[in-house]
C-alpha cells in the first residue's frame, strides 16, 4: 500500500520525542507566571480531571466509591494534567496543520498529473482525428481509382472488341 503523507510520519515522530521535554519547559513556565497557571494549567487540568471522573462514574465495571473521594485534586496535579492538555493540544494542532500541507502539496501533485493526463488525451484526440482524416481522403482516392481503372477496362475492352472486328 502507497503511503499517502509520508512528510506527517516524520512530524508525529518529531513531536513523540519532543513531547516530554516540552511538557516540563511548559511547567516550569507556568511556576513564574501566575496567571498563565492558574487560567492556563490548574483550571483547564481541574476541568478535565472532573470530566473524567464523571465519565469514569457511568461506565460499567467501574470502582465508583474511589471516584466520589478523589473529585478534587491538588494545584500541582492539575498542573500536570494541564501541561499534558496544553501539550496535547499543541501537538494535534501542530499534526493537523502538517496534515492539511501534506495534503495541499498531494492534491496539487494529482492535479498536475491530472493536466498531464488530460493534455495526452488531447493529442490523441488531435492525432485520431489526423487519422481519421488521412483515411477518409485515402479512401476517397482509392475511389476515384477505382472508377479510373474501371474506365480505362472498358475502354480497352471497346478497344479490343473494335480491333477484333476489323
Amino acid at each position: 500500500m502507497k503511503d499517502h503523507f509520508p512528510l506527517s510520519k516524520l512530524v508525529v515522530l518529531l513531536c513523540r520525542q519532543l513531547a516530554k521535554p516540552l511538557s516540563l519547559r511548559i511547567v516550569n513556565f507556568a511556576r513564574g507566571h501566575r496567571y498563565f497557571r492558574y487560567y492556563g494549567l490548574v483550571v483547564p487540568g481541574k476541568i478535565y480531571h472532573r470530566l473524567e471522573l464523571n465519565t469514569k462514574r457511568y461506565l460499567p465495571n467501574d470502582k465508583s466509591k474511589e471516584i466520589e473521594g478523589r473529585m478534587e485534586i491538588g494545584e500541582s496535579e492539575a498542573i500536570e494534567i494541564g501541561a499534558q492538555l496544553v501539550l496535547e493540544g499543541l501537538v494535534f494542532t501542530i499534526l493537523a496543520g502538517f496534515l492539511i500541507l501534506e495534503n495541499n502539496r498531494s492534491s496539487k501533485r494529482n492535479e498536475l498529473m491530472e493536466s498531464e493526463r488530460t493534455r495526452e488525451l488531447n493529442k490523441l484526440e488531435e492525432r485520431k482525428a489526423e487519422v481519421v482524416d488521412i483515411f477518409s481522403r485515402q479512401a476517397k482516392l482509392i475511389h476515384e481509382l477505382r472508377g479510373k481503372v474501371d474506365d480505362y477496362s472498358l475502354q480497352s475492352r471497346s478497344s479490343a472488341s473494335v480491333t477484333s472486328d476489323v
